[in-house]
């Protein structure tokens, strides 16, 4: 807290109430009391606002970790989810190549039905889904 500028109350006095007051009259002893007193709560004001920051900041860094733990499990189930559907697809995909092939072209099957091709094809798709999962935890 400032220092008091004891003369410019004397003059607001003297101004205000046509009171002519010395810097030694008993009164300014009591504005110098108040100031003290003063000083001494906004300390201990200070001190509680302080410690509310810090319970407010520890409060928030609770609810930000939550969040992210939270915003991992989603896109850790969608990201299975979708890898699921995915799998299922092709597997729909393939006996339906598959049922459209007779016996005798067994040997001309669909380039996707080769092992190696599905493997990459997985490979694929699992890597765009991580990809979006990280994408989007980057967003939050």
């Amino acid at each position: 807290m400032a220092k008091i500028d004891h003369q410019a109350i004397l003059d607001a006095v003297l101004k205000e109430h046509k009171v002519v007051l010395d810097k030694d009259d008993p009164i300014m002893v009591t504005v110098t009391i108040n100031r003290l007193i003063l000083q001494k709560y906004i300390a201990e004001v200070e001190k509680i606002l302080e410690k509310n920051n810090e319970k407010q900041t520890l409060v928030m860094k609770l609810q930000l970790d939550q969040s992210k733990k939270a915003a991992q499990e989603i896109i850790t189930k969608a990201t299975d989810y979708a890898s699921q559907q995915a799998r299922q697809q092709f597997q729909e995909y393939q006996k339906e190549l598959q049922g459209q092939h007779t016996v005798a072209n067994t040997q001309q099957s669909h380039a996707l039905l080769h092992p190696s091709n599905r493997a990459a094809t997985l490979l694929f798709a699992s890597v765009c889904i991580a990809f979006g999962a990280l994408f989007t935890a980057l967003i939050i």
